[in-house]
Parts: structure tokens; C-alpha cells; sequence
């Protein structure tokens, strides 16, 4: 499970001062029990992105759960920093087709494969921006929320680690990136079940 980690500093500064040691949580988001009550701190894990970065957990014998101390400064489910993606987001809001800002994004990889990294990146922060514009905590009414104007509404070039605190209430039930709501099953799945089952062969 994923508990927000409060970091106002950037994913660089994060690896660099080694934050995840300071990572803290008293006791158990679930049940309350503190240290000595079977709550206790648990081996941190490495992010392959940012590189050197290390996440904090602790676990929790009764509730039989492990929680990972999210930063701020670090998008959930995905191998980024939440800069790094918002940089994405405003690159295609920006560019003049979809197309051209994933080559301009991953130049190094097929067609194919920039545009499904670019909208893997771009439909869940709208996807997320879609929800937080209903949930009145910003101040402007946005019939269409982008990073962009999220960006002029918080005053900040880092709107979605800005946005985080914001939405603190609701963060578990918020999409990735920025929320830590999981994506229970792949698309694969939903599409195998409502296929039939393959019955036998007819007669020759």
C-alpha cells in the first residue's frame, strides 16, 4: 500500500540528501498499532527511475500489510518523477500534433512504441485532471483542465507535485500518477472475459 510521503524538493535532491532515511510513519495507516505493537520498519526498494532512488516501507504483522512512503516528487505506478512527466503532459498540449511531440519526446524508439509510451503518460494525467476539476479544490472553475492551466492556477512549473498536497484527502482514490489508486486489471483481462468459451470441434 502506498502512503504519501510529504517532499517538496525535486527527484535529484531526493537521491542526492538520501530523504527516504528521514521517511517516516509512526503507525499503522489500518489499524492504528505503533512500534512494538508488531509495526515496524521494513527493507526500503530501489525505483529503476529516477535511478538511485529508494523508497521507504514499513510493515505491519497483524494487518499483514507493507507501506511504501511515497515522496511527492515521484509519480506512482510509473518509472518517473512527476516533473518528468508533467514535462510530457505540456509538451503535447503545446506541440502542434501528437505525433510530432512524441518524436520530439523519444526520438529513439518506433512509431509505435514513442506514441504508446506518450499516451500511456498523457491519458492518465488528463484522465486524473478530469477528476480533480469536480473536486473544488482549486479556485478557478476549468471546464477542460490541462497542466497548463493548472500550472497558471497554482503559479508553479511544477504543478502535479504542487497538486499533490491539494488533493491529499482523495489521493488513494485518484489515478496514477499522481493518486495511488491501483489499476487492478489490464485491458487483456477485461477484453478475455467477455469472450466465450472455445466449445469443441464441430463434426467433420
Amino acid at each position: 500500500m502506498q502512503v504519501r510521503f510529504h517532499y517538496e524538493h525535486t527527484s535529484e535532491e531526493y537521491v542526492r540528501t538520501e530523504a527516504w532515511q528521514s521517511a517516516n510513519l509512526g503507525h499503522c495507516p489500518l489499524c492504528s498499532r505503533g512500534p512494538g505493537e508488531g509495526f515496524s520498519c521494513h527493507t526500503a526498494y530501489e525505483r529503476k527511475r529516477p535511478a538511485g532512488a529508494w523508497i521507504a516501507r514499513y510493515y505491519c504483522k497483524p494487518c499483514q500489510t507493507t507501506f511504501s512512503l511515497l515522496p511527492d516528487c515521484i509519480a506512482a505506478r510509473l518509472s518517473n518523477s512527476l516533473d518528468e512527466i508533467e514535462n510530457v503532459v505540456v509538451t503535447v498540449e503545446k506541440a502542434s500534433s501528437f505525433e510530432d511531440a512524441a518524436f520530439e519526446l523519444r526520438p529513439e524508439l518506433k512509431e509505435s512504441g514513442r506514441r504508446r509510451w506518450v499516451r500511456r503518460r498523457v491519458n492518465r494525467v488528463w484522465l486524473m485532471l478530469g477528476i480533480v476539476a469536480t473536486l473544488g479544490v482549486l479556485t478557478a472553475t476549468h471546464r477542460t483542465l490541462t497542466v497548463t492551466a493548472l500550472r497558471n492556477e497554482l503559479g508553479t512549473d511544477r504543478a502535479l507535485v504542487a497538486l499533490r498536497p491539494l488533493v491529499n484527502e482523495h489521493i488513494a482514490h485518484l489515478p496514477t500518477p499522481v493518486g495511488f489508486r491501483r489499476h487492478h486489471e489490464s485491458t487483456w483481462k477485461k477484453l478475455k472475459r467477455l469472450q466465450h468459451k472455445v466449445g469443441p470441434d464441430p463434426p467433420p
